[in-house]
């Protein structure tokens, strides 16, 4: 029987919980209730990535990223802006 973490408000362990609740957020081992959205292959794939609530991060309706491709998408999104200003970022 699987197990998963349980946290305060404060984001501190304070024990576990086991039963057959979902996936493990890849994060903390807390039930992870959400699935990263990010396409990874042609809009057709996405990298599905078990998340908590705390580590998904709301992009849309019902869309999710995981700290990862939420990072990667804002340097991505930032890079496109100066592109679009005709400035380069090369940090």
């Amino acid at each position: 029987m699987p197990c998963y973490m349980l946290y305060d408000q404060d984001r501190k362990p304070v024990g576990h919980m086991c039963g057959q609740l979902g996936k493990h957020c890849v994060e903390c081992g807390a039930v992870g209730t959400n699935l990263c959205d990010y396409v990874v292959e042609k809009r057709s794939k996405t990298c599905d990535r078990p998340l908590c609530d705390y580590h998904a991060r709301e992009v849309g309706p019902d869309r999710h990223y995981c700290p990862g491709h939420y990072g990667l998408q804002r340097k991505v999104g930032e890079q496109l802006s100066l592109e679009g200003f005709g400035m380069h970022n090369d940090a």
